[in-house]
């Protein structure tokens, strides 16, 4: 409304000093003002909200680190020149996204504007809509129109290929058993109904055949020889390196249609099976995408409070090792049964002193510690000495 004001009162006082003041430059002034009025005064009632805008992502996923680039068609009603046109993509997300770019689309009544993030970080990145601003040619003029156009943008974490039988390369029977299906000593106490990812060799042929469904059998006594993956999700130190490793990791059992149990130490406890081979991927995916570090407690604190089966094989997966740590993953695993811990930093960064002293005390047989590249899983799993 003020803009209006303001440029009636622009063409008014030009036309009264070319009447009163006379002349040619008076008059020269005010024709020579009349289009760039006319311009704006057109501008203004231009209708913004019959335009049309689409976003064009063209992946369905993206990891950590990739390149982002996407489009936004915007389609008009009709053509009008439009000297400015200034577009910001609006995202809520917790990267940071500056997503604006100023073009000069004239009569185009189609355009395509191509926007590029360098790196975009692990998450969610919910985007909201667009907001477009257009201007006359002398700047009186300022129209802004927010267009409503959401999207859900996943960015999982880094994936490496990881070699299950490399994590068991080492020698260890603690990390051969990362290689190995589950095995498991049961005493068949009933059936009940077939459940997704249930073992094939499980299936109690004889009560489908009666039953005309799939039966699975039930068991007494089950005592699984698995390892269980443990995560430190506490520490915010390496947490992206750390994760993707796990990630990593996780998709690597499922791709094989291995075992194991994985157990998130974080704000809350999470644990779940890994099973049911690649169709579950997109699952975890989504899981780690979502995942944050919580410094509520320090690991080895919280780790107290995670109940495990002592006849199970321990994998922990941390980036700071202390005393404490180590002295608690001792606590949860039966003294005939492997721990491999694995040190995860970006770029393979030097374990401290300290962290040497650690290792060189409790290094034995059965428990083993690699420091992990963040990048190169495959050539940068090592096995780290008290030397």
């Amino acid at each position: 409304m003020k803009e209006t004001i303001f440029l009636i009162g622009l063409f008014a006082v030009t036309f009264m000093y070319a009447m009163f003041q006379g002349g040619f430059v008076s008059w020269f002034l005010f024709y020579s003002f009349l289009p760039f009025g006319i311009y704006a005064f057109l501008l203004l009632i231009y209708p913004l909200k019959r335009w049309t805008i689409q976003r064009n992502i063209s992946a369905a996923y993206y990891q950590s680190g990739d390149v982002l680039i996407y489009t936004l068609k915007i389609k008009r009603a009709f053509p009008f020149p439009l000297y400015f046109l200034s577009i910001e993509d609006l995202v809520d997300s917790g990267q940071k996204l500056h997503l604006h770019k100023t073009i000069y689309p004239l009569w185009k009544k189609e355009v395509l504007v191509e926007f590029q993030v360098p790196y975009i970080q692990r998450g969610e990145h919910q985007f909201l809509g667009v907001n477009i601003e257009i201007s006359d040619l002398l700047g009186i003029v300022h129209r802004k129109q927010y267009y409503p156009c959401e999207q859900l943008l996943l960015v999982y974490p880094r994936l490496h290929e990881v070699s299950i039988n490399l994590l068991s390369s080492g020698g260890t029977e603690g990390a051969s058993h990362t290689a190995r299906s589950a095995h498991y000593t049961m005493l068949v106490s009933g059936v009940r109904d077939y459940e997704q990812g249930d073992r094939l060799s499980t299936i109690d042929w004889k009560s489908t055949a009666r039953k005309g469904t799939l039966m699975s059998k039930e068991f007494d006594q089950q005592v699984k020889n698995e390892p269980i993956i443990v995560f430190d999700a506490i520490d915010p130190l390496h947490f992206e390196p750390r994760i993707n490793f796990v990630a990593s990791l996780i998709v690597a059992y499922l791709k094989q249609n291995r075992s194991a149990s994985f157990v998130c130490v974080g704000e809350a406890f999470f644990s779940k099976e890994v099973r049911g081979g690649a169709h579950t991927i997109a699952q975890w995916l989504r899981y780690f995408t979502q995942l944050q570090p919580s410094a509520k407690q320090s690991f080895g604190v919280e780790l107290q409070a995670m109940n495990v089966t002592k006849q199970q094989s321990l994998i922990v997966i941390i980036s700071t090792l202390t005393e404490q740590v180590v002295q608690q993953i001792q606590a949860k695993a039966n003294l005939h049964v492997a721990i491999t811990i694995f040190i995860v930093r970006e770029g393979a960064e030097a374990i401290s002193d300290k962290e040497r002293m650690v290792i060189g005390r409790y290094s034995m047989p059965l428990l083993n510690f690699y420091i992990v590249d963040g990048s190169q899983y495959r050539q940068k799993i090592s096995e780290v000495g008290a030397g």
